[in-house]
């Protein structure tokens, strides 16, 4: 048995060598915890001009397992570094990246130089594990509400709700004080989360919730949920989290 597995706007971590990421291999797992297995390596072409802004990639491969889970392993030409995706099961197409949801907290991005790193790294509080952390529980948080596969049209949108849910369990976990005091932006960041995921008690269904029932309501086709709303849609996504090996 054969699936195609279509992995979107894969952006490896800067490099601050000179030396761009050379190679992606696609590992394929039946569980998100391994063991993995290679099942197509691609060069990166055209190499990243500048590694320390590297450009995002997609891959279609052919899988073999229903349901199975999937990474992407960036390495550089000579093999010593590598970096691997968060694992995520194919049909969930909203996971953001640790670098998207950087972007959103970039004053928490800081190295112990105290130089603002715009990611999480293993030199950031938090690091990029507990960030990861952060992300795994928003987007379960989010799938018990909008599933684990949506429409592509819409995946944009789901990604840079679950990345506001990880900002927002960032500041809760790590920067509470600040939290409490008006001193951090998670009061800005749950408005906007609930704009799109809604009140809590599904009562009131935020936006998203919304365009996704009217989506398979009308067959695909992604209208508004409320009379006299123009149609829209969403662009295709970029960042799936990175995982630092």
């Amino acid at each position: 048995m054969s699936v195609i597995v279509s992995l979107q706007g894969y952006t490896p971590s800067p490099r601050f060598d000179g030396t761009p990421w050379y190679q992606a291999i696609i590992e394929e797992s039946a569980s998100n915890l391994g063991p993995w297995t290679t099942i197509s390596t691609v060069v990166l072409t055209p190499a990243d001009a500048d590694p320390k802004n590297p450009q995002p990639r997609s891959f279609t491969v052919e899988g073999t397992i229903e349901l199975g889970w999937y990474r992407v392993l960036f390495v550089n030409q000579a093999n010593n570094d590598e970096e691997a995706s968060l694992p995520i099961q194919n049909g969930l197409n909203y996971v953001p990246s640790v670098s998207q949801v950087g972007s959103l907290l970039r004053s928490r991005t800081k190295d112990a130089s105290g130089n603002v790193l715009g990611t999480f790294t293993a030199s950031t509080s938090p690091t990029y594990d507990e960030a990861f952390e952060m992300i795994a529980s928003a987007v379960g948080t989010l799938s018990l509400r909008i599933g684990d596969s949506i429409p592509d049209k819409l995946t944009d949108e789901a990604r840079r709700l679950a990345a506001l849910r990880a900002a927002m369990l960032i500041e809760l976990t790590f920067f509470p004080e600040q939290v409490s005091t008006g001193r951090s932006p998670y009061a800005e960041y749950k408005a906007l989360w609930e704009e799109g995921y809604g009140d809590g008690t599904g009562k009131k269904p935020g936006t998203l919730v919304q365009a996704i029932s009217s989506t398979v309501a009308n067959e695909n086709n992604v209208v508004a949920a409320n009379p006299g709303m123009a149609s829209f849609s969403f662009p295709i996504a970029d960042n799936i989290g990175q995982r630092r090996m």
